[in-house]
């Protein structure tokens, strides 16, 4: 090759370099990233738990608020020895003072209280009188009075003769007549039971009138 003759000579292609990764975040950024994601959690949590709290105490509210709300009411205490003998006919001691509550209630109601003015069976001229029994039957057979208050002392004797003739019209047995006598009695007593075994005295009534519980056809 002559002088002034230029030489060429082609490099050789040089590969491509691989790109460059992406720099790796340094470990105080990933620590505040995940406290950032740690407060983000912390935070959805409380709202979750504060709606709760709050739906809870919406609830419950008016329950708290009604507690002493509204007017006082009295207790009602039941007269000694009270109870219902058939719809519309009740039975009890004398009611007394605090019972009152119970007195102002029957007045409301209408409740009637019938007092049957007869002895007891006491030694030694104590005798009940079948006619004032009698009596005291016809108005508890007629519907017109009910309902009915009947009571004496305490309950007991004179109260439980009356239900055991009304009882004996009602077609009850002796025995059971007796048996319901003697809850109420407490001390039984054996003049009672013989008296009220031969009560024969007849009853007035009115059919038109008398309780669905009655069979008219037996009086």
């Amino acid at each position: 090759m002559g002088d002034g003759a230029v030489r060429t000579s082609a490099e050789p292609a040089r590969p491509a370099l691989p790109a460059a990764p992406e720099p790796r975040p340094r470990r105080t950024e990933q620590r505040e990233a995940n406290a950032t994601a740690t407060s983000s959690s912390a935070a959805a949590a409380a709202t979750t738990t504060t709606t709760t709290t709050t739906t809870t105490t919406t609830t419950t509210a008016p329950a708290a608020a009604s507690e002493g709300a509204g007017p006082w009411r009295p207790l009602l205490v039941p007269p000694l020895n009270f109870a219902m003998v058939m719809p519309g006919i009740y039975r009890s001691g004398y009611p007394n003072a605090r019972n009152r509550s119970n007195l102002e209630y029957f007045a409301r109601s209408g409740v009637r209280v019938v007092r049957c003015r007869m002895e007891a069976h006491k030694e030694p001229f104590g005798v009940i009188q079948e006619s004032a029994v009698a009596h005291a039957l016809e108005v508890l057979l007629d519907a017109r009075n009910h309902p009915v208050l009947v009571h004496d002392d305490k309950g007991r004797h004179r109260c439980g003769v009356i239900v055991a003739c009304l009882r004996k019209v009602q077609g009850w047995s002796l025995a059971a007549i007796l048996e319901e006598y003697a809850t109420y009695a407490q001390d039984p007593r054996l003049i009672d039971m013989q008296w009220i075994e031969f009560f024969a005295h007849p009853v007035r009534v009115w059919p038109e009138h008398v309780p669905a519980w009655i069979d008219v056809d037996a009086l």
